[in-house]
């Protein structure tokens, strides 16, 4: 859809502005405010870290944002569409007395959620309820295999024995943190999906890791390349990455190597967009990042979606247009 025409959709309406909730480091909003602005749409950055460069009232009869150092006031009224991007406690704790930190995050998370209760009537990408709920890795994974993707056989638990017994069965297993990020350890490395070694599975230093934090295991299954599919609205884009091109990227590709793992745009099946699509809409998101595994025998398996997912490199590498298809969704959706 050319810009005249979805700015035209845009002012057809009342003057409404788009509200981007996200942080000062995010090139992804970089990207997609870059858009809004070439649609000549108003825009309002709010950069959660730096929350209290702001002043933020609401009331049952509406709200506004002052940014004190711009000084420019937005009725939160006149937003028409909600980008939720990220979420940052304020920096400005880390500057208050440690046993009072914890209270001020609940605190200012609290604030957040009635910010996003004033505005629930909106066109959001995503809500914030429905982000938070995909994080359930098993609620997940149960809505791909009704929708008909494969999925692999996956154990949660703190149980020793039971990762054992799963291990035995399955042969080689892979190790994953819950929510999808990254552990940064004290030593310098950092953990991602990692293949757990037979040993290590039966070790005491195991059996007390899982006690004090659950595991999630898989078995390995080899990969000709990955996928990460990005999901907007009714719009897919499939970039296939060379991971098994290096050493560094062959159990997880989040342990970039660029040079050595090219990235393209990649046809997935008709049926297999049609379940991308559907596993965003059924988990009540608007956007979804998913990661899946070809392997070399071309079976396609679903691993999980990320609702909030990383997207500006496979722009960057591919030529997808993402940026333009978020702006367009916020533009063509605002109430």
């Amino acid at each position: 859809m050319g810009q005249r025409k979805l700015a035209h959709i845009f002012k057809k309406e009342i003057e409404h502005m788009i509200l981007i909730i996200t942080m000062k480091d995010d090139v992804h909003a970089d990207l997609v405010i870059k858009r809004l602005n070439e649609l000549g749409v108003e825009v309002f950055r709010f950069n959660t870290e730096c929350a209290t460069d702001y002043q933020i009232s609401i009331s049952l009869g509406g709200g506004n944002i002052t940014n004190i150092v711009s000084g420019r006031v937005v009725d939160l009224s006149k937003v028409g569409s909600v980008w939720l991007r990220r979420r940052a406690s304020p920096e400005a704790i880390n500057t208050s007395p440690k046993e009072y930190q914890p209270f001020l995050e609940q605190e200012w998370a609290s604030f957040y959620r009635n910010i996003c209760a004033l505005l629930r009537d909106r066109f959001w990408i995503s809500s914030a309820n429905a982000i938070d709920k995909t994080k359930d890795k098993m609620r997940q994974l149960r809505i791909a295999k009704e929708l008909g993707f494969t999925v692999p056989e996956t154990l949660i638990t703190n149980c020793l024995k039971e990762a054992i017994v799963f291990q035995e069965r399955l042969g080689r297993c892979v190790y994953k943190p819950h929510d999808g990020s990254a552990l940064n350890m004290e030593n310098g490395d950092t953990l991602y999906t990692s293949i757990i070694a037979q040993e290590l599975v039966q070790s005491p230093e195991m059996e007390q890791s899982l006690l004090i934090c659950p595991g999630i295991f898989q078995p390995y299954i080899e990969k000709a390349f990955e996928l990460r599919v990005t999901v907007v609205g009714e719009k897919v884009f499939a970039a296939k990455i060379e991971s098994q091109n290096s050493e560094k990227t062959k159990t997880d590709w989040r342990r970039y190597d660029f040079e050595n793992t090219p990235h393209s745009m990649f046809q997935l099946p008709a049926s297999e967009e049609a379940r991308c699509i559907s596993i965003v809409k059924r988990l009540g998101l608007e956007f979804g990042a998913i990661d899946m595994i070809m392997t070399p025998q071309n079976e396609l398996y679903f691993l999980e979606i990320n609702a909030n997912g990383q997207w500006a490199w496979i722009e960057l590498l591919t030529g997808y247009p993402i940026s333009a298809a978020i702006a367009d969704l916020l533009v063509c959706n605002d109430v």
